[in-house]
């Protein structure tokens, strides 16, 4: 019952923003039935369940700051974030369902790529949004640069999880129900990286493109006002 008083609490502070991402999911939803009625193989669907893991993130780092408030014992938001960061990458992978415009329908792709960018925008911008959530908690224990470094690393981490997601077809809940397959990908590929070069590339591109969008919003926070 807890975590239901956190969930309303957080969503309680966020109602803006939830109206919004409630706009983007309406929208979306008819984006894709939209396409039910046109004559195209692509149907889209996937993006709803994609769109739907990539607003976990932000829903965890929003209970995450709701819990910091309440002064919740650390150990509970450290397991959280722990979490949140095996869910983080579904948010800027999205970026990645672009392909799919390459594959699909020569005469809709400009729907494609409108409809693939509604949700692929809208997901990277919940990643970064909850970033920000978690570095605003890590400034309460770390200075900025540290907490600068440590979101370099996370950013990183995203990378190989959209890797991992992408190329190898894993899901955030493997890391509970295949670890060992998880462990064992990662031990060969890290040994091998260049067999998978263009694949960590485009992975490491995402991950840089979220610290520098991340970093680009701390400027703007920082910058003093006139």
């Amino acid at each position: 019952m807890e975590i239901i008083g956190l969930f309303t609490a957080a969503m309680k502070d966020r109602r803006r923003l939830l109206g919004i991402y409630q706009f983007i999911s309406m929208f979306g939803i008819v984006l894709v039935l939209l396409r039910q009625f046109l004559e195209t193989d692509k149907t889209f669907l996937f993006l709803l369940w994609n769109f739907f893991l990539a607003g976990l993130p932000l829903i965890f780092s929003s209970i995450m700051v709701q819990m910091s408030r309440n002064r919740y014992n650390r150990q509970w938001i450290i397991f959280l974030g722990l979490v949140w960061l095996v869910f983080l990458p579904n948010a800027p992978y999205m970026l990645t369902d672009y392909i799919h415009v390459m594959y699909g329908d020569r005469g809709y792709w400009m729907l494609d790529a409108f409809t693939l960018s509604w949700f692929a925008v809208a997901a990277f911008a919940a990643a970064v949004i909850s970033l920000n959530d978690v570095s605003g908690l890590l400034l309460t224990r770390f200075n900025r640069y540290q907490v600068s470094m440590i979101v370099f690393t996370i950013c990183l981490m995203c990378s190989f999880g959209i890797y991992l997601g992408r190329d190898l077809r894993f899901n955030s809940w493997d890391v509970i129900m295949r670890p060992k397959a998880i462990v064992s990908e990662t031990v060969v590929r890290l040994s091998n990286p260049m067999a998978d070069f263009a694949t960590w590339v485009s992975a490491g591109i995402i991950g840089l493109l979220l610290f520098l969008v991340y970093q680009g919003m701390k400027l703007v926070e920082n910058h003093p006002r006139g």
